[in-house]
């Protein structure tokens, strides 16, 4: 046996000891890759839209932008070009506020990540005048209408000026569905609706109708007729009776009259 030759238990403790050192060894590198950051985003900032939609002179605008790449948050500030009199832009990307002027802009802005990485990007903006903002055009039809309580009336639009010819529908009462159906509400008086349908393309045009709403008047006036000459009624019950009928069809003309005024002077 070699006199350096390690035995027994003289073995058995320096195996022990490099295992630990070992083990120490490989928790401590374990230890630092944890504690160490992750390397910072190197892909490039991108700005979108690069068109933004259209504004018009002194009408109030909203446009949010998006960045891909980096690591958010993101913040933007202006570039050496400003934006129209009128509109700012907030550290986050949007872009709001009421132009002053007219005209095609071109806008630097730059973007910069958490990881301090910039950007830049030029967008395009159009700002129109007030008065040729919007070539839209709606109108409905029927303009007017009568119903009576519970009962339906088909409306339809007709849209101009734009390729997008989709609407929305409401009514202040009743329902309306998505291709103009209006249902009437159980009604014990008589009442009226106003229909106003939506341009999509340009949410500032409408178009409005009016719906007269009876509570069945004229069939309890022929109910109540027909049941007095059912049951033989005095000749003198004839009298109320017309007078009944006279007064729902006065209503139902007046109602039409103040109804189709309200309605030109939706339009003015």
């Amino acid at each position: 046996m070699t006199p350096n030759a390690l035995t027994g238990p003289r073995k058995m403790a320096c195996s022990s000891l490099s295992l630990l050192v070992l083990t120490l060894f490989t928790l401590s590198s374990l230890a630092v890759s944890m504690d160490s950051p992750s390397a910072p985003s190197t892909s490039k900032l991108t700005i979108s839209p690069t068109t933004l939609p259209a504004a018009a002179q002194g009408k109030f605008y909203s446009s949010t932008l998006s960045v891909s790449g980096g690591n958010a948050p993101y913040r933007f500030v202006m570039g050496w070009t400003p934006l129209p009199a009128g509109l700012t832009l907030s550290s986050s990307g949007t872009i709001s506020g009421t132009p002053t002027v007219t005209g095609l802009f071109k806008i630097v802005l730059l973007v910069t990540d958490s990881s301090s990485t910039r950007s830049g990007g030029t967008l395009t903006l159009a700002v129109r005048s007030a008065s040729t903002s919007s070539s839209v055009g709606i109108s409905v039809s029927p303009a007017s209408a009568s119903v009576s309580s519970a009962g339906t009336q088909q409306f339809s639009a007709l849209v101009s000026g734009t390729s997008n010819t989709s609407v929305t529908w409401s009514t202040s009462v009743g329902s309306i569905s998505s291709s103009g159906l209006f249902t009437a509400p159980s009604v014990t008086t008589n009442t009226s609706a106003t229909i106003t349908v939506t341009s999509v393309a340009d949410t500032t045009k409408s178009a409005k109708a009016v719906v007269s709403i009876a509570a069945l008047n004229l069939i309890l006036d022929f109910g109540m007729i027909e049941e007095g000459a059912r049951r033989g009624a005095p000749k003198y019950m004839e009298w109320y009776s017309a007078f009944g009928l006279m007064v729902t069809l006065v209503w139902l003309y007046l109602e039409m009259i103040r109804l189709l005024a309200k309605l030109r002077s939706d339009r003015r």
